[in-house]
């Protein structure tokens, strides 16, 4: 997840998510939805972080870190609607076809959960 920061600006209530660590989260893609996903960094150092953001709802944002398994990919979890799984891949790492993700970008694929 080495993908250098955006210029895109970012929302203040990302920036003032008490999950994340400030300067590190950039802009990582938006679904078909619009919907805007973050990435940044935890406090804790094996932790990577995404923020789900719907710019048309702006009430409507959720996002947690979780831990890199096997240094390969971790899932967060968070509530939208409907609800949203994001799955943060290393840098080069595809999830195999059959699980129905939706490519976000190179570090973030997406499920849609009902």
């Amino acid at each position: 997840m080495d993908t250098p920061e955006s210029s895109r600006e970012i929302p203040a209530q990302i920036i003032e998510a008490d999950f994340m660590e400030a300067e590190s989260i950039r802009f990582a893609g938006a679904d078909d939805d619009r919907i805007e996903y973050y990435l940044g960094r935890s406090d804790q150092a094996d932790e990577v972080c995404v923020a789900i953001f719907s710019p048309q709802r702006t009430y409507e944002f959720s996002g947690g870190c979780a831990p890199l398994e096997h240094e390969t990919f971790a899932l967060v979890r968070a509530s939208t609607t409907p609800e949203r799984v994001a799955h943060l891949v290393a840098d080069g790492y595809t999830p195999p076809a059959d699980e129905g993700l939706t490519r976000v970008s190179d570090n973030v694929w997406v499920e849609i959960l009902g």
